[in-house]
């Protein structure tokens, strides 16, 4: 009676110190080397007590046998509830061993947080793994108080990654190098260089966990680019499928409805004052491969506990921006605000955090918009100087958003008859297919020869092998191609203006295709790109 009347006691003695100290708190080392893992998890004699039910005697003190006990069953309770997963999400099988050291006369509960214990896991491996993912769910799915981890990872020996504390049930993920193998870093400059290098080939997307968020004001648009873990996901809405664990290509498709209403019904975003309903533009499931973000991947089964949901919403306007309000107010336990990086037309990124104190973005100002200019008609010069002009005005025309727009545009530089054929061609060689058929942007063209044939008066043939850059931009990331084009063009005069009247493409080609981040001086590197290839 006095045993069970000490631990209801005690329990109440713990319950307002819960937020300061959960009911499971514990730390992990992880060390990922080729043909195996170690983990290493070190936990307080308090969890024996809490988790296997263990009560005092009449001085407070827990009997040295039922604590050894609880120490080897809590064994089976880890392995249950810590788990590592391969890149595929498959949870990778191991042993585990258990160190203690607990006196043979018990321990009092003063020394409960004090003393601690070690588990040992070994999980082999058949091959040196890419990623692995780490999973703790300490208590089970339906624990009412909350548990944390403390988790540093290493690659052989060498630490790569020291996430913080790690909540239950929220997935970290650790990627691995083996053939450029880290090494200690000598110093801080080597450490910084190092997470540098490591942002940089991760485009940015440095935390598989993490909730990102890219605004885009454009002179036809307002875009708002969402990065989003399908776990924290699901603290909002319920995704429908028939394992917990993964979720297939048509569950995603099912998905992307129940996505879509919930981000066009909330965080409402307005455009010169008028409050504008979004469009879905793009809905992914990407897995743990950054190439997913530099060339769009076809949908596959993801894992659950890496899946990332990436959702592009459009908020078009006929005028260009000229003051933007966005709001965000969808936060949660797991998402307690959200960073948004801001791109204001080709300038350089800012930054705006949302949370739920501030949770609206304003922005004022101007956008310069070539794109509402008419190209000038081009009435004298040269043969080099005119075809020049007339191929500007023609990229130029591809500025403009819709159909009839361009058509108009591209009538001052080419015959009626041709636009048809023209428009085409160039619009199936400004769509990427590596980002899903966007339409990239002409950020310049250059010309690498060209000659004048067959001159008169009024007409001549021009030979021409010319150079496009173009890109799109998702994710914080510029994606940037380089086409070169061979064709034969013929030029013709009316009364007011010279016109392309013939085009003949004889040879088109890839010359470069890359991603990078868009950063400070980014455009002016596109601009340069644009001349020089």
């Amino acid at each position: 009676m006095m045993r069970r009347l000490t631990a209801i006691m005690f329990a109440l003695w713990l319950t307002p110190s819960l937020s300061a100290h959960p009911i499971s708190l514990s730390s992990a080392t992880i060390d990922v080397q080729q043909k195996k893992i170690t983990a290493e998890i070190q936990i307080m004699a308090e969890d024996l007590v809490l988790h296997h039910s263990i009560a005092s005697d009449e001085d407070d003190r827990y009997d040295a046998n039922e604590l050894r006990q609880a120490a080897k069953s809590h064994r089976q309770f880890l392995s249950r509830d810590f788990i590592l997963r391969d890149q595929s999400g498959i949870p990778l099988k191991g042993t585990v061993t258990h160190s203690q050291n607990i006196p043979d006369d018990g321990l009092p509960q003063s020394q409960l947080k004090s003393n601690t214990l070690t588990y040992t896991f070994v999980f082999p491996l058949t091959a040196a793994p890419s990623f692995i993912t780490i999973t703790q769910s300490f208590g089970g799915p339906k624990a009412i108080l909350p548990s944390l981890m403390d988790c540093m990872v290493f690659q052989s020996g060498v630490l790569i990654e020291a996430p913080g504390q790690l909540p239950a049930r929220q997935p970290f993920t650790a990627k691995f190098d083996w053939k450029n193998a880290p090494t200690k870093p000598k110093n801080l400059k080597e450490f910084k260089a190092r997470r540098a290098k490591q942002s940089a080939e991760r485009l940015g997307i440095s935390s598989y966990g993490g909730l990102y968020s890219f605004l885009y004001i454009t002179p036809h648009e307002v875009r708002h680019e969402i990065l989003i873990p399908l776990l924290t996901l699901e603290r909002w809405i319920t995704i429908k499928r028939a394992n917990p664990d993964f979720i297939d290509v048509d569950e995603q498709s099912a998905a992307a409805k129940v996505i879509g209403d919930l981000f066009r019904g909330r965080n409402p975003v307005t455009i010169n004052g008028k409050r504008i309903t979004p469009t879905l533009s793009r809905l992914d499931f990407f897995g743990l491969d950054i190439n997913d973000f530099a060339r769009r991947a076809e949908a596959r089964r993801v894992s659950t506990w890496q899946a990332r949901v990436g959702i592009i919403l459009s908020y078009p306007t006929v005028d260009s921006p000229r003051a933007v309000t966005a709001n965000w107010d969808t936060f949660n336990q797991y998402a307690a605000f959200m960073r948004s990086i801001i791109f204001v037309g080709d300038g350089d990124p800012g930054e705006h955090q949302f949370t739920k104190d501030s949770a609206q973005f304003k922005w004022a100002g101007s956008l310069t918009n070539t794109a509402r200019q008419q190209p000038e008609p081009v009435v004298t010069g040269e043969p080099d100087v005119v075809f020049e002009s007339l191929l500007n005005n023609v990229y130029r025309a591809f500025e403009f958003q819709t159909d009839s727009d361009v058509y108009d545009a591209l009538s001052r530089s080419v015959d009626g008859e041709l636009q048809r054929q023209l428009y085409l061609q160039i619009k199936r060689s400004l769509l990427m297919a590596e980002q899903g058929g966007a339409k990239s942007r002409v950020r310049g063209f250059r010309i690498v020869s060209g000659k004048a044939r067959s001159r008169s008066a009024d007409r001549f043939q021009y030979q021409c092998r010319w150079r496009v850059t173009g890109t799109v931009e998702h994710w914080g990331h510029i994606h940037t191609r380089v086409n070169e084009y061979d064709a034969t063009f013929t030029v013709s005069r009316s009364s007011q203006s010279w016109k392309i009247t013939d085009y003949q493409l004889s040879n088109q080609k890839r010359v470069r295709f890359e991603t990078g981040l868009r950063s400070s001086g980014a455009t002016e590197n596109m601009r340069k790109s644009g001349s020089q290839e």
